[in-house]
């Protein structure tokens, strides 16, 4: 495997990791992702989640610049079966903070059999996943990069970047601490839905457009389309005016 990058990479480079400074929220890392980012190495899709010291995720999401249908995204994000979630606990099991895993689901480590298949069911491409382990304030930060364009020579791409991605979401995290009396919300929502699609719901009551709700929370209309798509899932709905109706 060559070690050598090209003087175009190296300012793709230096270009990601100064922007990735002015990442706050999750608007800024939707942005950041499909730009600066997205130059330094193309991907199709950034999946990433934050868990606390109980290993409940805090946030997550799935950024993407194209569509993805709804069992997609969950396929993808599900904090119990999706994509991440097998990539987290395989990290664990092979005591490995970065993985490689191309379109075929295949790795130089032996993965499990449900995370092979599951690479190759998505049709997404190569994946580039990394885990920080136990970090001051969270517990971990999981995330990684999805896409046709990704290859296994990228390696030395994707460890320089990995640091910038953690700091990144490490402040984003910070900045998204739902308030305690959304989470104890004794609503048939608040037993399925998470702080933050409730106060999505709450919104969505009022009329507001995922346009609206994205400029008032801070985060991209493309992201509160993924948080409802969930929403729509948890509560067995198929659109906004059921869900509003759920009781």
């Amino acid at each position: 495997m060559s070690l050598m990058v090209s003087e175009r990479t190296l300012e793709y480079f230096g270009e990601a990791i100064t922007a990735c400074q002015s990442v706050e929220n999750l608007s800024d890392m939707f942005m950041w992702s499909q730009g600066p980012l997205w130059a330094y190495l193309p991907h199709d899709v950034m999946l990433f989640s934050v868990a606390d010291s109980q290993s409940q995720w805090v946030l997550s999401d799935c950024l993407h610049s194209q569509p993805l249908k709804g069992q997609v995204i969950n396929a993808l994000i599900d904090p119990h079966h999706g994509l991440l979630s097998l990539l987290i606990q395989e990290s664990r099991k092979l005591g490995m903070r970065k993985l490689y895993i191309d379109a075929k689901g295949r790795s130089e480590q032996p993965i499990a059999p449900a995370l092979s298949k599951a690479v190759v069911a998505l049709k997404l491409g190569g994946i580039w996943f990394a885990d920080t382990g136990a970090l001051p304030g969270f517990h971990r930060l999981s995330f990684a990069l999805l896409g046709a364009q990704l290859q296994d020579k990228e390696s030395l791409q994707w460890g320089w970047i990995v640091p910038s991605i953690q700091a990144a979401l490490s402040r984003v995290a910070s900045g998204q601490t739902p308030a305690q009396d959304l989470l104890e919300d004794p609503t048939f929502e608040g037993q399925v839905l998470t702080a933050r699609q409730i106060e999505i719901m709450q919104w969505v009551r009022q009329g507001k457009t995922n346009h609206e709700i994205g400029a008032i929370m801070d985060i991209s209309p493309f992201t509160v389309k993924n948080h409802l798509q969930k929403i729509f899932q948890r509560l067995k709905v198929n659109n906004r005016v059921q869900a509003v109706a759920q009781k």
